[in-house]
Order: C-alpha cells, then sequence, then structure tokens
C-alpha cells in the first residue's frame, strides 16, 4: 500500500495541533482554579504593619510574620 506522505504528514500535524489546544486549556483552567483559590485565601486574612512589625489579622488576632 502507498500513502501519500503528505496526508500522513497533515495528520500528524491535525493530532498534535489538537493535543496542543487540549493541554492548552488544561493549563488555563488550572491556572484560573489556583488565582481563585489565591483569592479566597487573601480575603480570609489581612495584613497589616504596626510598630512591633508586620503580620496578618486572621480570627480578629494579629498573627506577625
Amino acid at each position: 500500500m502507498e500513502h501519500n506522505i503528505q496526508e500522513i504528514s497533515s495528520d500528524l500535524m491535525a493530532r498534535k495541533a489538537a493535543d496542543a489546544e487540549k493541554k492548552s486549556i488544561e493549563r488555563k483552567k488550572k491556572k484560573y482554579a489556583d488565582f481563585k483559590k489565591q483569592g479566597e485565601a487573601a480575603k480570609k486574612r489581612i495584613k497589616f504593619y504596626d510598630k512591633k512589625g508586620s503580620g496578618y489579622m486572621k480570627d480578629g488576632k494579629k498573627i506577625y510574620d
């Protein structure tokens, strides 16, 4: 059987492009999930600076770094 090399290479390129697109979508989903998680954590702690030093307010208490 004789295959056209151009057909094989175009099929291979199409598969590689589809795989790359899937990886890109997964990477974007993970990046957004990490960003969202970081934002939720930031809402629970508030950064402060005073004469003793700096730290975070958590549950109404000062926690120094």
